[in-house]
């Protein structure tokens, strides 16, 4: 009886059998190597919201200091919060603390607007009793679209607005109360960008008086429409424009 030999397979199929394992192996990722590990990205502004830093009533004193809330890093907004600590924060901790305040009280007061666009952050600061001024006020804004600080010296650049020019804008369109007053210095301290992408600047006004003594006034100015508008030290804006708070700012306290 003839013995039969056993084919051994030939080396090509071999090769086939093996390549086909290996890609196998990898389409159920079978000792693939994992990706290094990716450093997390800034938080971005669509995420970020306006919280409370401080809000105390105490008294005839009003701290209603405001901030911006986000996860994660994001240095635009650390800046923004940095500055509101040390410009505003800072001196309502400075008069709180310091001894004996007697007849006197502070009035801090802030003004939020959240929008699609922008976090905007108005704020003022007055301490009492005071004669001649509103007192200071500055706003801080944020594109939330493009994560990033909108600053006053842009928005006048953007705007081609020189303080020389702003001046005398005010002083045309400054509608007098009485004969005896007239427009002196005037000064940009902060800005709203309205819907619509309309501009309004925050402005601290020296009204002269040929018949008393000069007062610092807030106003508003919008240089597309030229516009200008006194505003009320104890509530700037219409508080149906701004964010509801809880609990409520001044704005929307029960009186």
């Amino acid at each position: 009886m003839k013995k039969m030999k056993r084919k051994i397979p030939g080396r090509g199929l071999i090769l086939a059998a093996a390549l086909m394992f290996a890609l196998a192996l990898s389409a159920c990722g079978a000792g693939a190597q994992s990706p290094p590990p990716q450093t997390p990205p800034a938080s971005g502004g669509t995420d970020a919201k306006i919280a409370v830093m401080t809000q105390e009533y105490e008294g005839d004193n009003i701290a209603e200091i405001l901030k911006i809330e986000y996860e994660g890093e994001n240095p635009e907004i650390s800046a923004i919060n940095s500055d509101i600590s040390q410009e505003i924060y800072q001196r309502y901790s400075d008069f709180k603390t310091g001894g004996e305040q007697g007849d006197s009280w502070m009035e801090t007061r802030a003004y939020p607007f959240t929008g699609d666009d922008y976090l905007q952050i108005v704020m003022t600061q007055v301490e009492y009793p005071i004669y001649g001024t509103d007192g200071e006020i500055w706003s801080y804004n944020f594109d939330r679209r493009e994560n990033a600080r909108v600053l006053l010296a842009d928005v006048m650049n953007g705007l081609e607005l020189t303080e020389d020019a702003l001046t005398q804008r005010v002083k045309e369109l400054y509608a007098p109360e009485s004969p005896s007053q007239s427009v002196g210095a005037v000064s940009a301290r902060g800005f709203l960008i309205l819907p619509g992408g309309q501009t309004q600047l925050l402005l601290r006004v020296t009204v002269e008086n040929s018949e008393a003594e000069p007062w610092d006034s807030f106003y508003g100015f919008s240089p597309q429409t030229g516009e200008l508008l006194p505003l009320n030290k104890e509530c700037l804006f219409a508080p149906e424009e701004m964010d509801r708070m809880d609990p409520p700012l001044s704005y929307d306290r029960t009186q």
